[in-house]
């Protein structure tokens, strides 16, 4: 009777380990904090057939996100590094363990092929739609859908964390 007593508490204690150790937290699991995200994230990426753009994403400590994009040299006849257009949108971004949602609150835009004064557009609608991302190395990347005419397709965008 007293050895069937030690077998069985012997017995529950390895389910007991195997038990801690399969609901261990997987590394793509752990919440990212606010913090690791605040601050500016920079992407410089070529156009075509010539041309950059510079892409910011800007994370502050009250939940709310900042997108810039600026175009430089897209149109012909401008000068190399000549400002083409850009445009920034506000509003609030929501955590989720690796998931972000974005929801813009405004938009303000401007191009220089119709100069003027910049545009401005009040509108509440999600960018970066079924978002998730990963912090490694103080680069942020982001996954996302958008929604081209011919079908939804997973897109990567590369983020670096600016020094500030």
């Amino acid at each position: 009777m007293k050895k069937e007593i030690q077998t069985t508490k012997w017995m529950l204690s390895v389910i007991l380990i195997l038990l801690v150790f399969a609901c261990d937290t997987k590394d793509d699991d752990i919440l990212i904090g606010d913090n690791m995200l605040i601050g500016t994230w920079v992407d410089t990426v070529n156009a075509l057939p010539n041309g950059y753009y510079i892409n910011e994403l800007i994370f502050d400590n009250n939940n709310s996100f900042t997108e810039k994009s600026s175009a430089y040299s897209i149109y012909s006849g401008q000068a190399n590094n000549e400002l083409s257009g850009w445009f920034v949108r506000t509003g609030n971004y929501e955590l989720d363990t690796n998931k972000i949602g974005f929801l813009a609150e405004k938009v303000v835009s401007w191009d220089s092929f119709f100069g003027g004064a910049p545009d401005t557009t009040i509108e509440t609608y999600v960018i970066f739609e079924n978002c998730t991302f990963t912090i490694n190395n103080n680069k942020l990347e982001l996954y996302y859908i958008p929604y081209p005419a011919d079908a939804p397709e997973i897109t990567l965008r590369h983020y670096k964390k600016r020094n500030n």
